[in-house]
């Protein structure tokens, strides 16, 4: 049954996917002294992630990590408004809200102040609106790569499923920006979501994923910005994308090399869990052996059909020795995971097989003591406004039982 479960979950998306180039012409050294720094337990992973993003690990970052959103956009429209070299962006929903208007208006600001402006933009979460977007089009210096236009028939149709789902902003080539935030309102003031602050070398590597799409989706080679900062901190960063050009799947590779790795403990954040057999099996295998497994899901959705989704997954994961719990309102929108006291991991990916196989997607892979120790406070904090689900717990009615298989069989929220 297991096996015919995940024929249905994938059988769209690899036809899908199948039809989309997927190549990385980047080459990467694994015997460079940086891999000798990461603690032996994780080199192997940050090797493999290397070598299917392309992109080695760095050392001499620095991190601020933000749950509060008030705070991160304070933080985010100030590095916005002290653009003096350029600003590049890449978000999955910029939308036409007060904090759309916001940034919006410091961007078209820093462009008339002469700094160069590029933003991408995913089209179909973006339905374009004259009133708003128009000053993006009509202002000086400010360029916008619209993502899958969609001009015939085939192309709409492949849209669907192939998405630019990443959040990438980089200011000057010495900060940028990265999580699960777009720029919208419930990011602000509602929902529960987690977002970087990066300085130091890491910076180029941001700015290297955002260039790599800005020439794929624009054909533009013209300008390629490099880091210009400073080496800001003492951190190990490692920066990884996914998407329809990349051959490998570095995002899921990347997680799967951390749950074999993981030794004492994994914490897990996800809204969308709809993820492949090798991921279920790794994580029960982790429980197994005495690792303490913990996945974090949100108690509701802003998707029906992805709670749907999740909810399939709850017997079988209870069933492996997994612990799951549903955080309360607000809804949970974070992408993390922490192990060990030592490794985490931040970006836009969910841990689904959109994400793995289809979308465009970013994650950073941060290896330190003191971040890890931060990321689990914070999934310890969000365990006070969870409740912990037990397989007695898990009854579903036979319609909802009816919409899981349904939803599984398409396998992917298609917005």
């Amino acid at each position: 049954m297991q096996s015919k479960l995940h024929f249905a979950a994938l059988i769209i998306p690899l036809l899908i996917s199948c039809s989309a180039s997927r190549h990385l012409s980047r080459t990467v050294d694994v015997t460079t002294p940086v891999f000798d720094s990461i603690s032996p337990q994780w080199q192997t992973m940050a090797k493999v992630v290397a070598l299917n993003a392309g992109l080695p690990p760095t050392q001499g970052n620095a991190v601020e990590i933000y749950t509060d959103g008030v705070r991160q956009f304070a933080d985010y429209n100030a590095d916005l408004q002290g653009a003096r070299q350029f600003v590049d962006m890449e978000f999955f929903r910029f939308a036409n809200d007060s904090i759309g208007h916001v940034v919006r208006d410091i961007l078209t600001d820093k462009a008339g102040e002469g700094v160069p402006v590029r933003i991408i933009m995913e089209t179909r979460a973006n339905p374009h609106d004259p009133k708003f977007y128009g000053p993006f089009y009509t202002t000086e210096n400010i360029s916008v790569g619209v993502v899958q236009p969609g001009s015939d028939v085939f192309g709409s149709v492949r849209n669907v499923f192939l998405r630019d789902h990443r959040k990438i902003t980089v200011v000057d080539g010495k900060v940028a920006y990265t999580g699960g935030m777009n720029i919208r309102d419930v990011y602000y003031d509602d929902w529960r979501d987690t977002r970087l602050r990066l300085t130091g070398p890491v910076v180029g590597d941001m700015e290297t994923l955002f260039s790599e799409n800005w020439e794929r989706f624009l054909k533009d080679r013209d300008t390629v910005y490099a880091w210009t900062g400073e080496k800001t901190g003492s951190l190990i960063i490692q920066a990884a994308s996914d998407g329809r050009h990349i051959k490998e799947q570095p995002v899921k590779e990347g997680f799967e090399q951390a749950i074999a790795a993981a030794e004492d403990y994994i914490y897990i954040q996800t809204p969308y869990f709809c993820p492949p057999k090798s991921t279920l099996d790794l994580l029960a295998r982790a429980a197994e052996r005495g690792v303490d497994v913990r996945l974090m899901l949100p108690k509701g959705q802003d998707v029906i059909f992805m709670l749907w989704t999740n909810h399939f997954f709850y017997k079988q994961l209870l069933r492996g020795g997994i612990r799951l719990y549903e955080r309360d309102d607000p809804f949970m929108h974070s992408k993390t995971y922490v192990a060990d006291d030592y490794l985490s991991g931040y970006g836009s990916a969910n841990l689904d097989n959109r994400s793995y196989n289809l979308n465009d997607e970013n994650m950073v892979y941060i290896f330190d003591r003191e971040t890890a120790l931060r990321g689990k406070e914070i999934f310890m904090e969000d365990l006070r406004h969870s409740r912990e689900i037990h397989l007695e717990d898990v009854h579903w009615n036979p319609g909802e039982t009816i919409m899981q298989w349904f939803c599984i069989g398409i396998g992917y929220k298609q917005w």
